[in-house]
Parts: structure tokens; C-alpha cells; sequence
């Protein structure tokens, strides 16, 4: 959400920024971006598989070009 607000801050952002997700449960970061729960199980919620997980299904979610997890 700060991240997302710091750069809704800068006039503009508008027109690069699609939105985001605050995913703080297990159970939303596989419901609303599709990580695995094998990933959350074995690697752990705070994780570089995690958030890759995350920002590839952010990506697709909003039909991004790229997005950060």
C-alpha cells in the first residue's frame, strides 16, 4: 500500500499505474495472484519464490507489461 501511494504521490503516475494488491494472508496471495501453496509451504511467505509468484500473477491480473512482488 506505501509503495503504492508513494508513487500515486508524483503527478502523472496515472498513466503507468494500473493498481495493486496488499496480499497480507497466505489465503489471499493465492486467491488474488495465484501463488502456489506448495511455493508458500516449502519456501515460506517472505520468500524471492513468493514474490515472483506475486509479481507475475499482479502482472497478469492487471495486464501489465511488468509488475513488482
Amino acid at each position: 500500500g506505501l509503495v503504492a501511494s508513494r508513487i500515486t504521490d508524483v503527478a502523472g503516475a496515472s498513466e503507468i499505474f494500473l493498481g495493486g494488491w496488499v496480499t497480507y494472508s497466505n489465503e489471499a496471495k493465492g486467491r488474488e495472484l495465484g501463488v502456489r501453496e506448495e511455493s508458500l509451504e516449502r519456501y515460506g511467505a517472505v520468500s524471492a519464490v513468493v514474490a515472483g509468484e506475486m509479481a507475475e500473477g499482479a502482472r497478469r491480473r492487471a495486464g501489465a507489461d511488468w509488475a513488482v512482488g
